[in-house]
């Protein structure tokens, strides 16, 4: 159960350790520097959450949703994320659908309320995550997990994983109300990502996203994350971050341990 959607859910957390870009004025400002103020700004975000608006196309089929929700993201001691929609727009109709996917570390939830639907993954096994601190790599990075997204802007894994280009000619999809930096990042064929192109939109003064989207050229499909008011540093509830599975009567429960590969 834990498809697409979910994956390209996880798009709207990419580069989220971002910090202040503050170039001097003649310094010229190229995707490589930007890289560079995000990685080197990446240890003051302890925690962001915003409000956020998902607009998914299904080219082929003609589809177009919306959800509306908020994202919340902690890094300490070790990256945990949470994505909570509360509300659902589908052919112009708005709906209160409540949809939650949760990675503690450890686990991945997909959580669909109105179906009574629980559904728990184990992603990592704790000696992936001791060899990823012992490395000081992202344990959900784009060669290490179902979801192709670097939840820690280190330059070198972006770099290896796309070819980044800083866009100045105007987009569409532009924020209207903030200044901002556009970067075009195209997967690199060994990165084995299902998309075929992400743009990134970034606030030229905080360096905090504004807009994510992903486009799939074969499908057709496309996806757009909007983040707005976000704030930093402040605590999140535990509960907001939990994977525990409902106890309550009528949910459909399933658990999915890692598979360990057996020695032949």
């Amino acid at each position: 159960m834990l498809n697409r959607f979910a994956i390209l859910l996880v798009t709207c957390v990419a580069l989220l350790s971002l910090g202040r870009v503050s170039a001097q004025p003649t310094v010229p400002v190229t995707a490589d520097s930007i890289l560079d103020q995000i990685e080197l700004k990446a240890g003051e975000i302890k925690s962001y959450e915003a409000f956020m608006r998902l607009d998914q196309i299904e080219g082929l089929l003609g589809d177009q949703q919306i959800w509306f929700g908020k994202l919340y993201y902690v890094t300490d001691p070790q990256i945990k994320f949470a994505v909570d929609f509360q509300k659902h727009v589908v052919n112009n109709q708005l709906q209160v659908k409540k949809r939650q996917w949760v990675y503690d570390g450890v686990w991945l939830v997909e959580r669909l309320d109105d179906k009574k639907q629980f559904f728990k993954r184990q992603i990592h096994s704790p000696e992936d995550l001791k060899k990823a601190a012992h490395d000081n790599v992202d344990p959900m990075a784009m060669e290490n997990n179902p979801f192709p997204i670097p939840l820690r802007a280190k330059k070198a894994e972006v770099l290896k994983r796309f070819t980044v280009e800083l866009v100045t000619t105007k987009s569409e999809l532009d924020p209207k109300d903030a200044a901002f930096y556009h970067l075009k990042l195209i997967p690199k064929p060994s990165s084995q990502i299902d998309f075929t192109e992400v743009n990134l939109w970034y606030d030229k003064d905080t360096l905090l996203p504004l807009k994510c989207q992903t486009n799939n050229d074969d499908s057709g499909n496309e996806s757009i994350f909007t983040l707005s008011k976000a704030v930093l540093n402040q605590p999140i509830a535990p509960e907001i971050l939990s994977t525990q599975a409902p106890t309550d009567r009528g949910w459909h429960v399933e658990i999915t341990p890692l598979q360990v590969p057996t020695t032949p």
